[in-house]
């Protein structure tokens, strides 16, 4: 920032509207940008107005330190009113339909005190989602509907639809399976569910979203009904845009928004919401037209409008209050923005974002069916023999193996066999093949294999892969065992069911390449006995 002040003397980098926009945006972020500092470069820029116009174009308000701070200022009667309605809510005082009209009327009031209530009750919504996972099951219902519901009912728009969004996709990502019911994971995802459901029917207005949602790798097997109900909207969506043949100057503007999204998507701070004039500010990551068609500076003045591209350097060009004459010469012809040719569009499938190798393994590689369960006894004969199995006695524990497991214990075998041998003796993997190759049952084999996937995906996804020595041992057993039964019988690797190359870039991108290196190295060691 020294250094833009410094260039600032020499005639800036940027013009007085653009660099009033940053500030409007870095103050809403202070462990990276202090506020203090945030605040020395509004009071410059003020000075260098003043100086320059006797009458001031801009007011630039300094940023208010406690709403910086995470702590909004309100009055104690307007906190204790919203806070009052919230217990209405959760009470069944007052239903959801009526909470909506009810803050329907207090965001369109001329009244001031009933739109700093609508703020209140929407910066204390926001602010409580770190909670969420700890609320009881009817309150999360609740909360699920009425968060959701004020998304449907367009009560927050522009860069607080974008949070309340971001809010609902991480809710959803947390995999219900981790933990078992009542856990964390399992309230948040409940919570995105239900808030989702109640704007499913908005979901075409966000392609980029519905991306997104798409590419949650438990969603498809948790809720598979929702997850075709995302797909057909996204669908859609597709299917409307390429019937427009022509696109307006402001279609151009709103598609540059909808461009523009932020990748450092795992960051948002409640404490970091703003209210001003009954929006709440913060930094938007996904492709919302509306932050693009009016960015506010403050409720009188400057704003700024779409911009056209320059297609020479690829950027938005400064037209800060341009007019819609202006922004006429910036149409652009909808083939040089899609780069799909004019002709043939009808022709044209539906997008389907594609779908990471690690997605495409949870789709592929499901957990056996649950099928019959041998009995105490015939569980304990099977576990004494794999307990004194040894290489001198496989051909006759074999022959054991033969009599008990019949085709309906198949499955139970086979799981068995991966989870409670496989996957801790790594010593014993020959005698266990000596064992399957004497079986020589195709079927039984399949249903290993299959194991074995399942479980390679279930270990690659587990939040404890990285930290968890114990759990990249197993994945390493199950490696060395894949790339036995696979590599070193000249057998392939399968693309559908794992791709090796594009598991170590997964890797890398999602910081499990400790884990998935070494589970990779132990697959490839098999072709040391391939000819």
């Amino acid at each position: 920032s020294d250094t833009l002040r410094a260039r600032s003397a020499d005639g800036g980098l940027l013009s007085y509207e653009n660099f009033t926009l940053l500030l409007r945006i870095v103050q809403n972020y202070p462990n990276i940008v202090p506020t203090e500092e945030v605040i020395s470069l509004a009071s410059v820029l003020n000075q260098r107005v003043n100086q320059a116009i006797p009458q001031p174009m801009l007011d630039i308000p300094e940023p208010d330190i406690h709403r910086t701070a995470g702590n909004t200022v309100v009055s104690e009667d307007i906190e204790e009113e919203a806070n009052t309605y919230f217990q209405r809510i959760y009470t069944s005082d007052i239903s959801i339909p009526e909470v909506i009209n009810l803050l329907k009327r207090f965001k369109s009031s001329n009244d001031k005190r009933e739109q700093e209530i609508f703020r209140s009750m929407i910066h204390n919504l926001f602010d409580e989602y770190r909670f969420f996972h700890k609320y009881p099951d009817k309150e999360l219902f609740v909360t699920g509907n009425l968060f959701g519901s004020l998304i449907q009912h367009q009560l927050v728009s522009s860069i607080t639809l974008g949070i309340a969004l971001r809010y609902v996709l991480e809710a959803l990502r947390k995999d219900p399976d981790v933990g078992g019911i009542g856990s964390s994971n399992e309230k948040m995802y409940r919570f995105g569910k239900i808030a989702l459901e109640q704007f499913r029917s908005r979901l075409n207005e966000w392609p980029q979203y519905c991306s997104h949602l798409l590419q949650i790798p438990h969603l498809p097997r948790n809720n598979p009904e929702l997850y075709q109900i995302i797909q057909n909207a996204l669908n859609n969506t597709t299917n409307n845009s390429t019937n427009n043949n022509n696109m307006t100057s402001s279609n151009v503007g709103e598609n540059m928004g909808s461009n523009m999204i932020n990748n450092n998507v795992n960051s948002i701070n409640t404490s970091n919401i703003q209210n001003n004039g009954g929006n709440i500010n913060s930094y938007s990551e996904f492709n919302l037209p509306q932050p693009m068609k009016a960015l506010s500076l403050n409720d009188n003045n400057a704003s700024v409008n779409p911009a056209p591209i320059d297609n020479n350097n690829n950027i938005p060009v400064n037209t800060v209050n341009t007019s819609s004459d202006q922004l006429s010469n910036a149409t652009t012809d909808v083939s040089t923005l899609s780069g799909i040719p004019t002709t043939n569009i009808a022709d044209i499938k539906p997008y389907k974002p594609k779908l990471s190798v690690i997605e495409r393994m949870t789709i592929v590689n499901v957990e056996l069916p649950n099928t019959i369960m041998p009995p105490d006894t015939t569980r304990d004969k099977i576990h004494m023999i794999f307990n004194n199995i040894d290489k001198n006695n496989v051909d006759s524990k074999c022959n054991e193996l033969k009599v008990l497991i019949l085709s309906d214990y198949y499955n139970w075998f086979a799981n068995y066999l991966v989870v409670k041998r496989i996957s801790t003796h790594a010593n014993l993997h020959p005698i266990y093949l000596t064992l399957m190759d004497n079986l020589d049952n195709n079927d039984l084999n399949k249903l290993v294999l299959d194991c074995i996937y399942h479980n390679t995906t279930k270990l690659l996804l587990s939040s404890k892969i990285t930290t968890s020595s114990s759990e990249r041992s197993l994945l390493r057993n199950l490696g060395i065992w894949l790339g036995l039964t696979t590599l070193a019988r000249n057998k392939p690797l399968l693309h559908r069911r794992i791709v090796l190359k594009e598991l170590l870039i997964w890797g890398y991108e999602t910081g499990r390449l400790i884990a998935v290196c070494s589970f990779v190295a132990r697959i490839v060691e098999g072709v040391r006995e391939s000819r």
